[in-house]
Parts: C-alpha cells; sequence; structure tokens
C-alpha cells in the first residue's frame, strides 16, 4: 500500500473508491448487463481511463488539504477582455453565419432572419422557445413534457422579447452575448493557473471542441457555461457568496450545474484547513456554497407547482426520452453496440451522427483527463469527474458531445497540453477536424443533437 500510495489517507480513499467503481461495474453485470464484445471492452477501458483519474484527484487532494498556506492566485498579464470579448464574438458570428449559408446552399432555407433560425426548433430550441413564450403548463400533455428543460435561458430568452425581439432572434442573440462573455471569464481564470500563452491558446478549444458550435445557437449552453465559470472564478478569489448564488443561476439553467457545490466546496473547506480559519468564517464559506442547491430547489418547486410532483421530470425523462439514471459504461458499451449495429443499417447515419460522435468524445475526454490530471488543480479533476459521471451515466444517451462541450474543466486540461507542443499541436489538428465533420453531420440534418 505505502508503494503504491503516498500516505494512508490516500490509500484509504483511493482503495475504497476503487471497489465502489468494482461494485458499480459488479452490480450492471449481474443485473443482466449485456454487451458485445466491443461494448464490453469500451465499457472496461472507461472504466480504467475514469479510475485513473480519480486516483491522480486523490493524490492531489490528500495534499491539497495539507495544513499551510498556499500563495494567493495572481493572474498573469493578459490581453485586455474588450479584445477577447471582441475576437470571440466575431467567431462566434461567423460560425452562425457558415451555419445559416451552408443550410440555404444545401436545403434551400430562406426567409427572414427568425424563420431561418426557426429550422433549430428540431433541436431542445423548440421547446426552450415555447417557456420562453408560454412559460410552463400545468395540464397538456405535450406541454406537461417542457418540464425537463430548465428555467433560466427560456427565463432570459422572455426578457429579450419584451424588448421586441422575435423567439429565435432572442434565444440565439443570448447565446452570442454570453458565448464571448464566457470567454472572457474563461482567460481570466486559466490566467490564475498558466501563462498567458497557454490561456489565450486554450480559447481557441471553446471553437474547436466537436459540439461547440451548440454555443452559438438557441440553445442553454453557453448560459450555462458562463454561470459554472464565474461561480468557479468568484471561488477561486475567495468570493464565497458569489460563487455560492452563480452556482445556483448554474443549478437553475441545467440539472448538471448542481454539481458546482463539489469544487465549491472542496476548494471551501481546502482553503479553511491551510489557513485555519476560525470556525464561524469556515462555516459562513461552506454555507455560501450550498446556495448553489437553491437553482435546483426552485426548478423542483415548478415542477411541484404544476404538477403536484416535485420530481416529475425523472419520469418525463424515462417515458418521452427513454432516460434513466445507469452508468458511464453502461451507456458508453450500448452505443459501442449501436454503432456497430447501425453501420450495417440503411440508417447507418444515425452511427455517424449520434453514436461513434458519442463514444469518441467520451474517450477523448476521459484520456485527456488521465493525461493531464496529475498537474491540475484537483478542484478541476474533482469537477470533472462528477461531472462526467453524471452526464454520460443517463441510458440512452445521444448529446454527449454537447454536455462535454460545456464542461469547464476540459479547458484547463487542454490548456495544459500546451506545455507538451506536439500534443497541443495533435489536439488542435484533431479537434478541428472532427469539429468540421460533426457541423456538417449538423448542417445537413444528421441525428446531431
Amino acid at each position: 500500500m505505502r508503494k503504491l500510495f503516498h500516505s494512508r489517507a490516500e490509500a484509504w480513499i483511493s482503495s475504497l473508491g476503487l471497489l465502489a467503481l468494482a461494485g458499480l461495474y459488479l452490480r450492471w453485470k449481474l443485473s443482466g448487463g449485456r454487451a458485445n464484445i466491443a461494448g464490453n471492452g469500451m465499457a472496461l477501458l472507461s472504466l480504467l481511463l475514469f479510475a485513473l483519474v480519480c486516483l491522480q484527484f486523490v493524490r492531489r487532494w490528500v495534499a491539497f488539504w495539507t495544513p499551510g498556506e498556499l500563495p494567493e492566485p495572481e493572474e498573469s498579464q493578459g490581453l485586455p477582455l474588450w479584445l477577447v470579448f471582441g475576437v470571440s464574438l466575431l467567431a462566434a458570428l461567423l460560425e452562425l453565419g457558415l451555419i445559416l449559408l451552408w443550410r440555404a446552399l444545401s436545403a434551400g432555407d430562406a426567409g427572414s432572419l427568425e424563420e431561418r433560425l426557426g429550422w433549430f426548433a428540431r433541436l431542445d430550441a423548440g421547446n426552450y422557445m415555447d417557456i420562453a413564450r408560454y412559460w410552463y403548463a400545468p395540464t397538456a400533455l405535450a406541454q406537461e413534457r417542457r418540464l425537463v428543460f430548465f428555467p433560466l435561458y427560456p427565463l432570459l430568452t422572455r426578457g429579450l422579447l419584451l424588448l421586441g425581439l422575435e423567439p429565435y432572434t432572442a434565444g440565439t442573440a443570448l447565446s452570442l452575448l454570453c458565448f464571448p462573455i464566457s470567454n472572457c471569464l474563461l482567460y481570466k481564470l486559466l490566467l490564475l493557473d498558466y501563462p498567458e500563452p497557454l490561456a489565450r491558446g486554450a480559447l481557441k478549444y471553446t471553437l474547436l471542441l466537436p459540439a461547440a458550435f451548440f454555443f452559438v445557437l438557441p440553445m442553454s449552453e453557453s448560459v450555462f457555461f458562463l454561470c459554472c465559470l464565474g461561480s468557479f472564478y468568484l471561488a477561486r478569489r475567495k468570493r464565497w457568496l458569489g460563487a455560492g448564488l452563480a452556482g445556483a443561476l448554474a443549478a437553475f439553467s441545467r440539472s448538471l450545474g448542481a454539481l458546482m457545490l463539489a469544487p465549491l466546496v472542496f476548494e471551501a473547506v481546502g482553503d479553511w484547513i491551510r489557513k485555519g480559519k476560525r470556525p464561524l468564517r469556515g462555516i459562513l464559506s461552506l454555507a455560501a456554497c450550498f446556495l448553489t442547491l437553491l437553482g435546483t430547489g426552485a426548478y423542483l418547486y415548478i415542477n411541484w407547482r404544476y404538477t403536484g410532483d416535485p420530481f416529475r421530470f425523472l419520469a418525463l425523462e424515462k417515458s418521452y426520452w427513454g432516460q434513466s439514471m445507469g452508468s458511464f459504461f453502461q451507456t458508453l458499451a450500448s452505443q459501442t453496440d449501436n454503432a456497430l449495429a447501425d453501420l450495417q443499417q440503411p440508417w447507418y447515419t444515425s452511427a455517424l451522427g449520434i453514436w461513434i460522435p458519442n463514444v469518441l468524445c467520451s474517450m477523448g475526454a476521459l484520456l485527456l483527463m488521465a493525461c493531464t490530471a496529475r498537474r491540475l488543480r484537483p478542484s478541476y479533476s474533482l469537477w470533472f469527474v462528477v461531472y462526467f459521471f453524471f452526464a454520460v451515466s443517463p441510458s440512452f444517451l445521444i448529446s454527449a458531445p454537447r454536455y462535454l462541450a460545456a464542461a469547464a474543466p476540459l479547458y484547463p486540461a487542454l490548456a495544459e497540453l500546451g506545455n507538451r507542443q506536439r500534443a497541443e499541436r495533435a489536439v488542435s489538428f484533431a479537434g478541428a477536424l472532427a469539429a468540421l465533420a460533426y457541423l456538417l453531420a449538423f448542417v445537413n440534418a444528421w441525428d446531431v443533437y
């Protein structure tokens, strides 16, 4: 044990964690979990990579919670934020323009801007726009299913409707505004840990990750990303009240936002232990972090208000989308088997649009973190672990690339690759090709969600 681990605490935590992962896997197999050889292989590989990330996190965790002062974060001298904002906005407008131009040339989309943006109704955007216009309805079945979509993004869009904008134009304008603000926050956050060239280089991945184009569409990605980054940046600056409130907004924009509680508490406890704060001050910092749950509570209230059941959204997820919480390795096993099966069918585009990108993005994220977690701040690794587990574990998952594009811990990991020039170039080239291929599949109306 001592040869493998640096301390008794690390040995115990790591051993219990590995036993828990092994138990989850055995539970899946003993409960009738089936997969072909390829699916089983992918499940085991993902489990091993996930365990590797967790082991590296635990080693950094024990050191991070050891009493003693750490230097306060100091931002490196960087570019003016107006420049980061302007370049990001220009890039977002160009990407949206490319999508609309391709649709016009390939599918003959025409009409007003609102009519052309209305093509995105095939995505969740249609439900978000209905909520923005009509809010949540208590009875009609077609309207009840909207309860699975969280309120912050459509609520903000509704505010823009009051200014006279049409729904899809308002929703797109909101995303186009939040995306460059997110990049400014991401840049400032990365400057706390990395030299300016690496922080600047990592920003390009907000355009190069597959499904990053969802940041500029009338969807909740940009709002969610902004709230998460704002929450964690405020925590790094020891502004706990602001961090908790921003976390509440993240939780009010998507279910995964509630997971912000994990890195916030981790940072607050670490700060308390290292600085030997007075008990009252440490308790107040922790209490501020738990404000994150207010966002989830507000969403549960909406469910209760309209259906009498605060957890009605779970039943709707299962009945309409066939989703229930399982495990990430189970999901990857079924996605791999579905990809191989659909490649042999006339509907092979489902394999190319859904299953293969889902598997590649999930495994790519795990591989990236497995290569960089030992050099990352441990709260980033924890954030990724909980985010990946809950984002990729739902059964019949078809949107892993979109969810992972909004996984903020991946960007510090990509910045860490900047220390290895060859790896950074290879990832940039592969990311550009994958992003282009996934974008082309999307604009050609393949099964990309």
